[in-house]
């Protein structure tokens, strides 16, 4: 059975056959893939890899979703003066 090209618009977002979306995101240090989940909605998928995103690279890591005013106030509170 052939299945469609992945039309997802989303990094790392993936159209699995069963009617959800996967996601993984690469571990920088260890160098391996980190299996995210299943969700229901690409979206939901995208907004969990931007959460991995900001933990597993940085601030600045390439998101799906531009920040939130509420991200970059947390972002400005942990440098340390």
């Amino acid at each position: 059975m052939a299945f469609p090209p992945n039309d997802v618009l989303y990094k790392s977002v993936r159209n699995r056959p069963w009617e959800t979306y996967g996601v993984e995101i690469t571990n920088p240090i260890k160098k391996v893939h980190v299996w995210l989940g299943n969700f229901k909605t690409a979206e939901e998928a995208a907004r969990d890899f931007d959460e991995a995103a900001k933990m597993y690279h940085d601030p600045n890591a390439k998101l799906n979703f531009p920040p939130t005013n509420e991200d970059r106030f947390q972002n400005s509170n942990n440098f340390e003066t």
